[in-house]
């Protein structure tokens, strides 16, 4: 057999494969000339399946150009959605991307290319609706979906990143040794044992290891280049290394595993964290921690004003309080200053805005301190009833003003007059929660410069 008669043998056998592979069957004689008339069929069917890849090929192209503009689209949506949860309108944000995605997922399916860009675009909306993404920069995607105060002390149950807060600042509790009660200096998060902690401070600075068998274990000291910045400690740590840090830089890691020489007086892995401003130790803030735990820059500072919210709603209820008298105390129920607040949550929630608990003298004489005080409750209350009521702002005022006046949002309705019972043992009147409440909305909207 010559070298042209067998690479035209080896040809018919793979237009044989090709056929077979396609489904198309031979011609049925079998003579001699078999081969040739076989090929001679074949050829032709195999051109007019090339043509019709083709032609599929060039849809299936225009498929993908029309999928690319609809997820254009689609991801426009999400992104004035992300801007929703900024406004904290969360729960109805949260809905509405979930109904995104599946629009998403149904147009992928449609054009037969449901693969890993549905999960990326999954993951990351989860992540961005859960507070657990970061980029650098202040002004991004990310850091508006996220619509976080970085310097808002935290408290136990607030989530940070994929973590929470499992043991708030100034909680109270009792040595496992020595019986004896003490006062808790910082918040514990339920991190992982060998969580990386990156140089949190801007300025730079200094950390120095030491080791508490009894407490702490393992534990590290920031200390700032900038006197501004706050000191930190990390305790409960796996590891820890002496030396001067730039930003971003890993110092660290957390540890707490019962057991461990570095653990010390722990129940199990996390961090726990402490945040000293000058001589005194403060409510650790969200900034610092989450630029320990992530490495990347955020906010540090609190905004210049409250939001025209929160200060209508101020105005709003100082007009039904005090009339504007910082130094203002009820006779009746002893209530205090501005905002008229109750002497039992003067230094709660005075720890709460400042990480310092001030006495009835000291809230009396500082006119800033209770604007501090008065705007961050007011603004937890403002969250909270606005997530409550998916962004209905008109029962958002309603339940806040119930909240203030009675410490209960449900009662907004309530028409019944409200007595107080003084020392004197005397009952005294006052406007019940709806006439109340619906006052301070009436104000609101005049200060914030709404039609009645």
């Amino acid at each position: 057999m010559t070298p042209e008669e067998a690479a035209a043998l080896f040809k018919i056998y793979e237009l044989k494969r090709l056929a077979r592979e396609e489904g198309i069957k031979p011609p049925p004689h079998r003579d001699r000339r078999f081969k040739r008339t076989w090929a001679d069929t074949v050829y032709p069917q195999l051109a007019d399946l090339e043509a019709n890849r083709a032609a599929q090929a060039e849809t299936l192209t225009n498929q993908v150009g029309g999928l690319r503009c609809d997820l254009d689209r689609l991801v426009h949506r999400l992104d004035r959605l992300v801007h929703r949860l900024v406004r904290a309108q969360v729960r109805t944000a949260e809905r509405q991307v979930e109904n995104l995605l599946g629009d998403i997922t149904r147009q992928l399916v449609n054009y037969g290319l449901l693969s890993g860009f549905i999960l990326a675009i999954t993951a990351l909306t989860i992540a961005v609706s859960q507070g657990y993404l970061f980029v650098r920069g202040e002004d991004n995607l990310i850091d508006r979906a996220l619509g976080t105060d970085f310097a808002r002390p935290l408290q136990p149950g607030d989530a940070l990143l994929q973590y929470s807060v499992t043991s708030g600042f100034g909680e109270r509790r009792t040595h496992t040794k020595t019986g004896k009660p003490y006062q808790h200096q910082g918040i514990d998060l339920d991190t992982p044992a060998n969580t990386p902690l990156y140089f949190p401070l801007l300025s730079g600075g200094t950390v120095e290891c030491q080791r508490d068998p009894g407490g702490y274990g393992l534990y590290a000291v920031a200390t700032p280049k900038n006197a501004r910045e706050p000191e930190l400690l990390a305790g409960h740590l796996l590891h820890c290394a002496d030396g001067t840090y730039r930003f971003g830089k890993v110092f660290a890691r957390t540890g707490g595993e019962p057991g461990h020489p570095n653990s010390g007086r722990s129940t199990g892995p996390h961090l726990h964290w402490e945040q000293q401003q000058g001589d005194n130790r403060v409510n650790p803030t969200k900034g610092y921690l989450v630029q320990a735990l992530t490495g990347q820059k955020v906010t540090q500072h609190p905004r210049k004003s409250p939001g025209k919210e929160i200060t209508a709603l101020r105005r709003a209820i100082i007009g039904h309080e005090s009339g504007g008298d910082f130094g203002a105390v009820n006779p009746h129920s002893g209530a205090l200053g501005y905002a008229q607040l109750m002497p039992a949550n003067v230094k709660a929630w005075g720890r709460e805005a400042t990480g310092k608990a001030p006495t009835q003298k000291e809230f009396l004489s500082q006119p800033d301190l209770q604007l501090q005080i008065i705007d961050h409750k007011l603004g937890q209350y403002w969250r909270e009833e606005l997530q409550a009521t998916a962004g209905d702002e008109h029962t958002a005022v309603l339940r806040v003003a119930s909240r203030w006046y009675s410490g209960n949002a449900n009662l907004y309705t309530s028409t019944r007059s409200q007595y107080y019972r003084a020392k004197n043992g005397q009952h005294y009147r006052y406007p019940s929660i709806a006439s109340y409440s619906q006052s301070v909305w009436r104000k609101y909207q005049q200060q914030s410069g709404q039609s009645l």
